[in-house]
């Protein structure tokens, strides 16, 4: 049977011209041609006495032109979506479980020590803080909890701190001091945590029968999923006609970059991180605002024949299914976008 269709596709080659074999050869879309395709083509220029020259190379936006082509009509969000909830549940359980024992260690810490000065009530003040903030990280999974969290480690933080610093009674002050720093550190990593998991999409995912069903291949389209969102984070958006992208501000104001893949009847939008992938139908991606955002210099354009220097750029503000994604974007995306949707 496999040896019919590679007949049959050599049989196709023949029928082609040697410098339309040798465009096809050197082009190297693998969207468009198999690789039984290109070996057909390969001994079809042999046959003719041709020498196949270098191909170009398979970059990272036709890899993911592809696979988003394989996985668009597959539940890949639905899918996606109960892989990230139960990675977020494997993560704030810890979060909680840990608040809730540093919380305690503080009001004991609070209550021993407030017969010294009575200040020390606000560290087991902040100890219950700590266990109630932990308790309810643990049972509601809420990634808002990890805000309480950083605030409460800050609290301890600077609190330890100021006690290795300026209280002459301190026992072991390089201890708390280094107790201080570390709780701080803690912090910082929970405001990291929180804008790392706040900008995914996490509800808990209802189990419906199409899900039941591909439970065995689910591994394998996460797999995927996850090479199509790193091969379009990676994709160089200036040269290809189907690609968006624009940038906005995280939590911690950190650069974030979306990039969308703009395919015949839907589009694949994914972050930097090449983790957060949103598919949806033409229909479903909107332009629901756009008004100017002032002016990009090109530095580049000064050797350019259009010498285009400065470059206008838009705030734009999507609606891609039921997710809204605002941020800022050169103005011939705009066009791109506005050819797409016809």
């Amino acid at each position: 049977m496999q040896k019919t269709a590679f007949a049959d596709l050599k049989e196709r080659m023949d029928q082609l011209g040697t410098d339309e074999l040798l465009a096809i050869w050197t082009k190297n879309d693998r969207v468009e041609w198999t690789d039984n395709a290109f070996e057909a083509i390969k001994e079809t220029l042999l046959a003719r006495g041709a020498t196949p020259p270098i191909q170009k190379q398979f970059t990272p936006i036709h890899e993911a032109r592809e696979i988003a082509l394989a996985l668009k009509d597959l539940p890949v969000v639905e899918i996606a979506n109960r892989s990230r909830y139960h990675t977020v549940q494997s993560l704030l359980k810890p979060a909680g479980m840990w608040s809730i024992l540093w919380g305690l260690i503080a009001i004991v810490t609070g209550l021993v020590s407030i017969k010294i000065n009575e200040i020390n009530a606000i560290l087991a003040l902040i100890g219950v803080f700590l266990v109630c903030e932990g308790v309810w990280i643990s049972r509601s999974q809420k990634v808002i909890g990890l805000l309480l969290e950083a605030l409460a480690f800050a609290s301890l933080g600077v609190w330890n701190l100021t006690l290795a610093r300026n209280d002459p009674g301190a026992k072991m002050p390089v201890f708390w001091g280094l107790l201080g720093a570390w709780q701080c550190l803690l912090c910082y990593q929970r405001f990291g945590l929180y804008g790392r998991l706040s900008k995914l999409t996490i509800a808990k995912p209802a189990r419906s029968e199409t899900l039941k069903s591909i439970d065995n291949n689910e591994k394998d389209i996460l797999a995927k999923a996850a090479i199509l969102g790193k091969s379009l984070a990676g994709a160089q958006s200036k040269h290809e006609t189907d690609l968006l992208e624009f940038s906005s501000k995280t939590f911690r104001n950190d650069k974030q970059v979306w990039k969308g893949l703009l395919l015949q009847d839907c589009a694949v939008f994914a972050d930097a991180s090449g983790e957060d992938i949103i598919f949806a139908k033409k229909s479903d991606v909107q332009l629901l605002k756009q008004q100017g955002a002032g002016w990009n210099v090109n530095w580049r354009g000064l050797f350019s024949k259009k010498r285009d220097i400065l470059r206008p750029l838009l705030n734009v503000y999507f609606r891609v299914g039921d997710r809204k994604l605002k941020g800022i974007m050169p103005f011939e995306y705009l066009e791109r976008f506005q050819v797409w949707k016809g």
